[in-house]
């Protein structure tokens, strides 16, 4: 590795850090429609938080769903460098409605040099920022490129703005123009240990001991293998402790999100619990009022008919039944509160059903039936052809929507496989259910709890195109998801 020497000191960061964009100002992007099967040059602008002469360029070419995007950079420095907790360079794309996805690190350990990234997306912009770690979910306002539009003839560009950011690590400086990296421990072995604190500091050693251990071990291993100048190990092991250190710090991630869940139901509990308390209180005051109320019209009949009654027996009478007739009052008040209180939990019940099928119809298709949301997912996307192996993209879309389940511990769901039909009918049954086995696998991976989730496979049944034409063949090969509360009903096969 070769040891470059810094051409700004520390001393000018205050004219360094001036030339930095402003914390969460919003990105202009260029969203690009890339064409199937056609690669397209995609060129960066580098933000005044880059290394001088900064260059970045990336050539995307789209195949049967799958974006392939080879990154190639020049006169570029560690992101180590900003100082603080930042550590990484993350490739982000960013759709034209402003939803950001990691699709992978843009590792930097010489000046010069390459990655390749993939996404299932085929209108994206695209940014690389520094973070804190490679396993962010969201981007921080650190931005060191933005894409811009292609003059490629057959792709089409949209101009679109970002601004979504969440907060940055704390950083030393916001920009490293003019400076290098000098310091006698390689790039990968700063990196893994500054993100192996990071976890630490988080929790990670309760939450996955293991992980971090295995993550110490592989960076102790690394420091060695350098002593003794074995480039080539070093560098594995550094990434061994790297990708072990991420794996602590998703799983404290998914143990906040679980926490927060949790709270949020028992809060949701314990509202509908009171909710119902206050209408069988108001039931049961309505009940006795209506009981009050018979008694004194009886009252007042009884003394209407006697011959002698007194003045003062009259005038308690009025004063009784207008008492009464408040009493009435105040409980159809009562009553049309309870009334108000029912139609506004329906409200909340019908918004909860409409953001979830928002929330699904950003990870794939979804519309509704009588068993429940269906999202249909392509098997084009999640397979490679005649495999039941989920292509490493998939994971990516099916760990979207295993977030969202974990949102909705109530929600149960199907899994359902499907061919076109193509082949032998033996044959697609069993592809169709090994495609669904591994869908309902590797949502339990990610924690959906395994007595939530059925899976079946249907071979070429129930088509929802005709398998006369390629376009139809492709609908038909899908994976569906079926959500809903309780039993869900399997598919009713076409005959």
């Amino acid at each position: 590795m070769r040891v470059r020497t810094c051409a700004a000191t520390l001393m000018i960061s205050v004219a360094i850090t001036a030339r930095a964009s402003g914390a969460g100002a919003p990105v202009s992007l260029d969203a690009i429609e890339f064409p199937e099967r056609t690669s397209v040059t995609v060129p960066f602008a580098a933000t005044p938080a880059a290394p001088d002469r900064a260059f970045l360029e990336a050539s995307v070419k789209v195949k049967e769903g799958q974006a392939a995007v080879e990154l190639s950079f020049k006169r570029m420095a560690p992101a180590l460098l900003f100082g603080g907790d930042v550590t990484s360079y993350v490739v982000w794309t960013v759709t034209r409605d402003g939803l950001a996805e990691n699709v992978g690190e843009l590792w930097v350990r010489d000046d010069s040099g390459s990655s390749t990234v993939a996404s299932g997306q085929k209108m994206f912009a695209m940014m690389v920022t520094a973070e804190t770690h490679p396993f962010v979910r969201k981007p921080s306002d650190l931005v060191i490129f933005a894409s811009r539009k292609t003059d490629a003839s057959r792709a089409r560009n949209t101009p679109i703005t970002f601004s979504a950011f969440a907060a940055g690590g704390r950083r030393a400086t916001g920009t490293i123009a003019g400076m290098s990296y000098r310091d006698k421990q390689p790039v990968e072995v700063a990196q893994a240990t500054k993100v192996l604190q990071i976890a630490e500091a988080m929790g990670g050693t309760e939450v996955a001991p293991q992980a971090l251990a295995e993550a110490r071990t592989n960076l102790a291993q690394a420091a060695n293998t350098a002593s003794v100048g074995s480039t080539k190990l070093m560098v594995d092991y550094a990434r061994r402790a790297l990708a072990k250190a991420g794996e602590a710090i998703r799983a404290v991630e998914r143990r906040e999100a679980e926490r927060a869940v949790a709270e949020a139901e028992a809060k949701r509990q314990k509202e509908i619990a009171e909710a119902a308390a206050k209408a069988l209180s108001a039931e049961e005051n309505v009940r006795q009022a209506e009981e009050a109320q018979k008694e004194a019209e009886q009252a007042r009949q009884k003394t209407t008919v006697a011959l002698n009654v007194s003045e003062e027996t009259r005038s308690q009478l009025a004063a009784d039944t207008a008492r009464m007739a408040e009493e009435a009052s105040r409980l159809n008040r009562d009553k049309a509160l309870l009334e108000a209180n029912q139609k506004r939990l329906q409200a909340e019940r019908d918004a909860l059903a409409a953001r979830l099928q928002g929330a699904l119809a950003k990870v794939a298709e979804v519309r509704s039936s009588g068993r429940g949301l269906i999202l249909s997912l392509s098997s084009g996307i999640l397979f490679d052809v005649n495999r039941s192996a989920l292509k490493p993209a998939a994971r990516v879309t099916l760990a979207k929507l295993a977030g969202i389940l974990l949102m909705l511990p109530d929600v149960n769901l199907r899994v359902e496989g499907y061919t076109d039909a193509s082949g032998k009918p033996g044959v697609n049954q069993k592809l169709s259910k090994g495609r669904a086995d591994a869908v309902a696998a590797f949502l339990a991976v990610q924690g959906v709890a395994e007595a939530r989730m059925k899976s079946e496979g249907y071979g070429s049944e129930n088509p929802v195109a005709p398998n006369e034409t390629a376009a139809g063949k492709a609908r038909n090969r899908r994976v569906e998801v079926v959500l809903a509360e309780g039993e869900i009903r399997p598919a009713m096969l076409a005959k």
